[in-house]
């Protein structure tokens, strides 16, 4: 049985963005896996890559951001 990636190379000539919709592409500066299609944030600072959803954080952790509410 071939992968779903070759059956469409063989049948089209390239690939679909559809292959690859469950792929992992790596991981964040907190080890969160990254897949193919996630929000990421790149740190020019430090080259770090973290996904959007944990941008405050990483603000927080490598540059001291505070996040409050204002009253």
């Amino acid at each position: 049985m071939d992968h779903p990636v070759v059956k469409n190379l063989e049948s089209i000539g390239h690939a679909s963005l559809e292959d690859f919709k469950n792929e992992s592409v790596g991981n964040d500066y907190f080890g969160n896996e990254i897949m193919f299609g996630d929000e990421i944030v790149l740190d020019p600072m430090t080259g770090g890559t973290v996904l959007r959803e944990s941008l405050s954080e990483y603000l927080e952790e490598q540059y001291g951001f505070a996040f409050r509410e204002a009253k």
